[in-house]
């Protein structure tokens, strides 16, 4: 959200027998100084491979712009990440305390470790599920990049 309490984007699920298939994602678009719509931003298509693999591509409109797969360890946390890009390859990894994303970052073919994101959470609902994540760019947590705020309807 921006300072004015607008929500900047946000992103649908599709799933198809439980399983997420497609991910659409929405950002703000700024028409005049006092208008503005949610206009697609990205789309991704998985694909379940195995327990452990999903392979997926994301596309802008009608170009894909990158494919990859995504690797869960036992628990069904994302444990890495192989992203193809303009025919570069890269490995995502994420690291986790607690069960929580503390830290990603990027290992390029080279070795060559890059774009390192360190994650905060500040709040909690009453059933232990985050409600507030703060995304800092970079090793150094000085001020937050991006808060995620979700919210959950229980049954």
């Amino acid at each position: 959200m921006n300072e004015q309490g607008d929500t900047l984007g946000l992103s649908k699920i599709r799933r198809e027998n439980g399983e997420i298939v497609e991910e659409i994602v929405f950002t703000r678009q700024f028409l005049t100084p006092k208008h503005s719509k949610l206009a697609e931003a990205s789309r991704t298509v998985m694909n379940r491979e195995s327990d452990s693999q999903v392979n997926f591509e994301v596309w802008q409109g009608s170009k894909m712009v990158f494919e990859g797969a995504t690797y869960y360890d036992s628990k069904g946390r994302v444990e890495r990440q192989v992203q193809v890009v303009n025919n570069r390859e890269v490995m995502v990894h994420h690291v986790y305390d607690k069960d929580l994303l503390v830290e990603n970052y990027q290992v390029e073919r080279d070795g060559t470790r890059s774009s390192t994101q360190l994650y905060d959470y500040e709040g909690v609902d009453e059933h232990g599920n985050w409600t507030s994540k703060l995304v800092y760019v970079g090793s150094d947590k000085i001020s937050p990049e991006v808060v995620f705020t979700r919210t959950y309807e229980y049954y």
